[in-house]
């Protein structure tokens, strides 16, 4: 991410993700990635600063819900 900004406002992590914000230009970037044993997994979020307050709370129910269990319950096997 820091390609992409001046400054990271938010990271956090925990035994199997990291995300984080970055702000640059007006606009906002989120990422959060989420390992499994054999996959690693990306959301990202980006949007103009001025839209935050309206767009924060998808984005949070979003980001809440991306995990472990929702990757293994919509994966799809080719066996």
């Amino acid at each position: 991410m820091a390609a992409y900004g001046e400054s990271v406002t938010y990271k956090a992590s925990g035994k199997s993700w990291y995300a984080a914000s970055m702000m640059k230009n007006g606009r906002s970037l989120y990422r959060k990635f989420f390992a499994t044993e054999d996959s690693i997994y990306c959301v990202d979020f980006g949007m103009n600063a001025s839209d935050m307050e309206k767009y924060s709370p998808y984005i949070e129910y979003m980001e809440d819900n991306f995990g472990k269990a929702d990757i293994e319950k919509n994966r799809t096997h080719s066996d």
